[in-house]
């Protein structure tokens, strides 16, 4: 297996293991995945400022307006996401409205709960992927544009599972082992979306940039 693929894995372990074993809340595991999107923009962001594209390489001021652009724009994706989870899942449900500082809700509940160790996991897995994957292959492979938007397919893939379920959860009522099969559920898109997106990195590079073995 991977070593990222496998980082991946034993960080979503945590998030499972809280659920059956320890009582994890919906708005708990909510608040760990939605916190987990914030980690995905920030490596990123790293991605960005360190592609070596040959041919391609803008200077430091052409990085830095790529990854302005791309604060912008994810970050409203986050706010927006982050207004629908605590309105889906959150302590005040519905009646919460449109809370602006839902996004510093769900950050200091998943850095709180558990001393952050499923949020810290999480950092983990995906510094060992920016690492084994990015730093030690794909730096080289990918340009600014498919770097740019790389995030939303994973995260599409992943949160789509969890919208999904966060409806069945709560018409259905929370309950330890119908959470314990949304996060299993969830990992396994997660670990799907993670495969594909770096298949697609070694095996279909750039225009213009050589074909990378597999």
């Amino acid at each position: 297996m991977h070593p990222s693929l496998l980082a991946l894995l034993l960080a979503n372990a945590v998030p499972l293991a809280g659920t059956l074993a320890f009582g994890w809340s919906v708005y708990e595991t909510f608040a760990l995945y939605w916190s987990e999107s914030v980690v995905i923009g920030a490596y990123t962001i790293l991605r960005l400022l360190l592609l070596q594209v040959p041919g391609k390489q803008p200077q430091v001021a052409g990085r830095l307006v790529f990854a302005a652009f791309f604060c912008a724009h994810f970050g409203l994706f986050l706010l927006a996401h982050a207004v629908f989870v605590q309105a889906l899942v959150g302590p005040e449900g519905l009646h919460s409205g449109i809370e602006l500082r839902a996004p510093i809700r769900l950050l200091e509940t998943a850095l709180q709960h558990e001393s952050g160790l499923g949020l810290w996991a999480l950092v983990v897995s995906h510094g060992v992927s920016f690492v084994v994957n990015f730093l030690a292959r794909e730096r080289s492979q990918i340009d600014f544009g498919r770097q740019l938007f790389a995030p939303y397919q994973r995260i599409f893939a992943m949160h789509l599972v969890l919208i999904a379920g966060g409806f069945l959860v709560f018409f259905a009522g929370s309950n330890a082992l119908l959470l314990g099969l949304l996060v299993i559920a969830k990992t396994a898109a997660d670990a799907s979306a993670h495969r594909r997106e770096h298949r697609l990195a070694a095996v279909t590079p750039s225009p213009g940039l050589p074909r990378a073995g597999t």
